[in-house]
């Protein structure tokens, strides 16, 4: 079992970095791409102005502070139970992923002018507030009993996905920014995870719960699915860009804001599903 949950890993962690590394050379280096990511981030302006006000009260209610809290919360929860190890690969996937996302942002990466129609922005990708919101995610259901893990890793999900549907629709990102995010927090959780289950083993829990297999088939299925609507209605508009390179029109306010919607909900719940998958049955108890 827990060799196979290290494949399952390791398949995991592969995917996060290739992923992040094509999302990045597709949105942000190529023209067409970037159109697709401004046109989405550009059609947040025909929203209700309240709805916009609404995202950035949202974003800057869950500030620094308030991320912090729950953060020593996590933490303290592994502590409590004393569980001090899954503590210290929490701290792993929060810090890994934001100092990655922070260095990947400012340092190495470039977001190059190719539409020269479009206002030039300088790089944003990933997206540092969708890292923290969905790092301290990953965190929170590696530390909780392994009864509970679908149904925390779901509801946090949720959180950090509506976190980075807000920063979109407040102006703060582009979809491909906090899509990236989310493949950099997975990179670290099954990198963690990884590391964990091979120098400490783990017990296996031999009973299924009914609750612990809804949640997971719940990310499984919402992932795949909504990936699937994100990746379709990405294709076929740059398959229509090739065919009719000035026909943009035809993209509407609510059928961009769907695609960046459903990249985003799609990767969160696929990160997050992929790794409650592939550790479904073990309690990262010595064995």
């Amino acid at each position: 079992m827990i060799r196979t949950s290290l494949w399952w890993l390791a398949g995991l962690w592969l995917s996060c970095v290739a992923g992040a590394a094509g999302i990045y050379l597709l949105f942000v280096r190529t023209a067409t791409g970037q159109r697709l990511d401004m046109a989405a981030l550009s059609a947040t302006d025909a929203l209700p102005g309240a709805v916009v006000v609404d995202a950035g009260t949202f974003l800057d209610a869950i500030g620094i502070s308030t991320l912090a809290v729950i953060a020593f919360v996590i933490g303290g929860l592994a502590l409590t139970r004393g569980r001090y190890a899954l503590a210290f690969a929490a701290a792993v996937v929060v810090v890994g992923s934001n100092v990655t996302t922070q260095i990947l942002k400012g340092s190495l990466l470039e977001r190059p002018l190719l539409v020269q129609d479009l206002p030039f922005h300088p790089n944003s990708y990933p997206s540092g507030h969708a890292t923290v919101a969905a790092s301290l995610a990953v965190a929170a259901f590696l530390v909780v009993s392994h009864r509970v893990r679908a149904p925390v890793a779901l509801t946090a999900t949720v959180f950090a996905a509506a976190v980075g549907v807000s920063t979109v629709v407040a102006g703060w990102h582009r979809p491909s920014d906090v899509i990236g995010a989310w493949l950099v927090v997975g990179s670290w959780g099954a990198l963690a995870a990884g590391v964990l289950l091979a120098a400490r083993g783990s017990t296996v829990a031999p009973e299924r719960d009914r609750w612990r297999t809804r949640g997971e088939m719940a990310l499984l299925v919402g992932g795949v699915g909504a990936l699937g609507v994100f990746l379709a209605t990405t294709g076929g508009w740059m398959w229509l860009r090739v065919a009719n390179p000035d026909g943009l029109a035809w993209l509407t306010t609510g059928m961009a804001l769907a695609v960046a919607a459903s990249g985003i909900v799609g990767s969160s719940l696929a990160v997050a599903g992929g790794l409650v998958f592939a550790v479904r049955r073990l309690t990262f108890e010595p064995a």
